[in-house]
């Protein structure tokens, strides 16, 4: 599926099978072949030189998804909004991802102005107020 963002708990499991591998001493490659392919290797790359991941976005919370929803065209309708950033992850609090169609599934079907109408309609969890 290439309208696919990997976590971090997917790209761990990625690199201990790459690493399985190696341990034989087998050459190994991997190719990302998604959307977010040049973000996605570049999270593994930093993940394999230093053990940890960087960001999604620079913020968290509400601050994540409206970043990430910087790149929707408006006004837009439901089916835009989703099938723009539905796929993509933010960052709910340091180190958790959730995958944005869990905050979108439920709004209302219609045309949105603004990325702020968009917010106005997502129920948040306790942290994002």
């Amino acid at each position: 599926m290439y309208y696919y963002q990997y976590s971090n708990e997917e790209l761990k499991r990625l690199h201990g099978f790459a690493k399985s591998f190696e341990d034989e001493r087998k050459k190994v490659y991997v190719l990302f072949n998604n959307l977010a392919m040049f973000d996605d290797a570049l999270r593994f790359r930093r993940y394999i030189e230093c053990g940890e991941f960087p960001a999604l976005t620079a913020k968290v919370g509400i601050e994540s998804l409206r970043e990430v929803m910087k790149g929707i065209k408006f006004p837009a309708t439901k089916s835009v909004v989703l099938k723009v950033v539905a796929w993509k992850l933010v960052e709910l609090e340091d180190g958790k991802q959730v995958r944005i169609d869990q905050f979108l599934k439920d709004i209302p079907s219609k045309a949105y102005k603004s990325i702020d109408e968009v917010l106005r309609e997502v129920k948040f969890p306790n942290l994002f107020l």
